[in-house]
């Protein structure tokens, strides 16, 4: 997960973009109720640092995968 968030940090998106992206997906499946939560969490191996830890949630429609 780490590289993933430098990856993301090194293009120029960062947290408040990625959040901003989710949460107008969310708006796009007409969700009537979309929830951010901030949790400090326990440090990643190697981190000298407690990490954040974000959950988004909504009641958005969102995609149903289709059952073959």
């Amino acid at each position: 997960p780490s590289r993933v968030v430098d990856a993301f940090s090194n293009s120029g998106y960062g947290l408040a973009e990625a959040i901003a992206d989710i949460i107008d997906n969310s708006i796009a499946a007409r969700a009537k109720n979309i929830i951010v939560k901030f949790e400090q969490g326990p440090p990643l191996p190697g981190s000298k640092n407690n990490d954040l830890i974000v959950y988004i949630g909504d009641d958005g429609e969102g995609h149903l995968r289709q059952l073959a």
